[in-house]
């Protein structure tokens, strides 16, 4: 809904203020979060996570832009309807060369993130000997970084590129990250992970909203559901093959060489798209008006509408 919300100018700035406003989140609910289980327990703290959610769909129901493009009317089973989408925003991606390449990206990085969201607490408590006031800190410093990176972003967006922004910020998020579960091998203290979890913030901040100003960007408004819904579910499959990864593969190799796989991953996948997105969204935007999208088959002759 970002793109019918603010002008194409102001995309990467909407989307790092929305990355910024994530980290505040994450840093006051953690605090929130401690006072309201001493106050009240683990079932304080579900009824107030339940009450965000009741409000924030009551936010989401003042916005009076629909997010859902016109359509000609299909009377088909949901099901069916939920397939052809999801085919729809497959082929789409398989046709142009940058959503291949973010989708490659996104592939790429999310087993490493699957990783990361098993091994984190083991590798703070085992492998840095912190302690769970340690790990709060911790968590808390990387919101921290997240708030610095986006506002950092958001200061960018009309002086650099959004391609230059999301590569470079890709490759240094990856050089980073691999720094913070690499140094352990050498020396073991919990500081430098902390400071490193803060300096991470700034590239991590600039490699997402520079990921979804490129999708935004291009892909078109009736298609662009479909594209983000095939993402979602490559990313979903992703994760879960790095989540079984990371549960199996420590016990032959360690958690520090496993966990590394997540810097290895970013620092891959940003080289590789560094490479492929060489011409740009500028011109890739371009290319994408004058040859306006194909009709989806499996809509019949329904027509892409406003690119």
């Amino acid at each position: 809904m970002v793109p019918r919300l603010v002008a194409d100018d102001d995309l990467l700035l909407a989307n790092a203020l929305s990355g910024q406003v994530s980290n505040v989140s994450r840093l006051a609910g953690s605090a929130l979060g401690g006072v309201i289980a001493a106050m009240s327990g683990i079932t304080g703290v579900s009824l107030a996570d339940s009450a965000s959610f009741v409000a924030s769909a009551a936010l989401l129901a003042l916005v009076r832009t629909s997010g859902a493009p016109e359509r000609t009317p299909r009377y088909r089973h949901p099901l069916v309807t939920v397939a052809a989408d999801l085919r729809g925003g497959l082929l789409l991606v398989a046709r142009r060369r940058l959503l291949r390449s973010l989708m490659i990206f996104c592939l790429i990085t999310s087993v490493g993130e699957g990783i990361v969201g098993t091994l984190f607490a083991p590798f703070f408590r085992h492998v840095l000997h912190g302690s769970s006031q340690g790990y709060g800190l911790f968590m808390a410093a990387q919101a921290i970084g997240g708030i610095a990176g986006a506002a950092f972003a958001a200061s960018l967006g009309q002086r650099v590129s959004v391609r230059h922004l999301f590569t470079y910020g890709t490759i240094a998020f990856g050089v980073i990250d691999l720094a913070i579960f690499l140094y352990p091998l050498g020396y073991v203290a919990v500081w430098p992970a902390m400071a490193g979890i803060v300096i991470v913030g700034l590239p991590g901040a600039l490699s997402v909203a520079g990921l979804l100003t490129l999708f935004q960007r291009n892909t078109e408004d009736s298609y662009r559901g479909r594209v983000f819904g095939a993402f979602a579910a490559a990313q979903g499959i992703a994760v879960l093959a790095g989540t079984l990864a990371g549960g199996h593969l420590t016990r032959p190799f360690g958690i520090v060489p496993v966990i590394a796989i997540q810097g290895a991953g970013y620092l891959i996948a940003g080289l590789l798209t560094a490479a492929w997105l060489q011409d740009g969204p500028a011109a890739a935007r371009t290319r994408t008006r004058q040859r306006p999208a194909e009709p989806d088959r499996a809509y019949g002759q329904e027509q892409a509408a406003r690119p």
